[in-house]
């Protein structure tokens, strides 16, 4: 019945929020290679009991290879470890991926357990719907993603309108994302970052939330909203 199905799923979801489980989602990317990246970092996380902002801090100068690395990674994910075994572990991974796939975002999902994502609405896109999304529709004007994670829509979005000729500060001047996350707004920008030869500084993504800010009009509004966040009374009234 329809009422034994509906219970079924609340007892999922309940049992899902308590969860403590670390789990990689293979279907995020395309290149496959980076749930192999992914693996082997989890092996030197488990190997050196290192904390998620450590990992994240390690994996962004990587990924950031010969670019200058903002102070913004500092200030969001702490002081670079000092482990000398910790860090030449790094060195012994093959970094080499497809960029067009968020590495980034498929660790960060995948350091934060399952019920953390749950509670949250942490649900990614898969790179393959972003694209399939933005290839689809025009993309005119101001262009914003409300609920931005670790940019995928937005690296899509940037792609599409460099192909079509338009330099990157001018497509950086009318991209915007949002975000109540602030590990993922930086892993956002830094993946826009990595993208050309641009000034990180330019990158229009802020760690607020978007239905609670008075903010400007928007042309073109895309993105994957957060599903099953659990709000309080105190923030229902507030978006009322």
């Amino acid at each position: 019945t329809i009422e034994s199905i509906l219970s079924e799923k609340k007892d999922s979801r309940r049992n899902k929020r308590s969860s403590n489980k670390n789990v990689i989602p293979i279907t995020y990317v395309e290149d496959k290679r980076v749930i192999s990246i992914i693996e082997k970092i989890f092996e030197i996380k488990n190997t050196y009991k290192a904390s998620n902002k450590e990992i994240l801090h390690e994996t962004v100068l990587h990924v950031l290879d010969n670019k200058s690395c903002p102070k913004e990674v500092e200030n969001v994910l702490g002081q670079r470890s000092v482990k000398k075994e910790f860090l030449h572990a790094f060195t012994e991974i093959d970094f080499s991926y497809d960029n067009n796939n968020d590495l980034l975002g498929c660790l960060w999902t995948s350091l934060l357990t399952s019920g953390e994502k749950d509670k949250k609405g942490v649900f990614y896109t898969p790179y393959k719907i972003a694209k399939n999304i933005v290839d689809d529709i025009e993309l005119k004007g101001r262009i914003v993603d409300p609920a931005c994670g670790s940019g995928n829509f937005l690296i899509q979005a940037f792609k599409k309108l460099k192909s079509k000729g338009l330099k990157s500060d001018e497509i950086l001047n009318n991209l915007y994302g949002f975000d109540i996350d602030e590990v993922a707004v930086l892993l956002a920008k830094i993946n826009l970052y990595i993208l050309d030869d641009i000034d990180f500084n330019s990158i229009k993504i802020e760690c607020k939330d978007f239905l609670c800010s008075n903010l400007e009009n928007f042309d073109t509004v895309i993105g994957n909203p957060p599903w099953g966040i659990k709000y309080t009374k105190e923030e229902k009234k507030k978006l009322e």
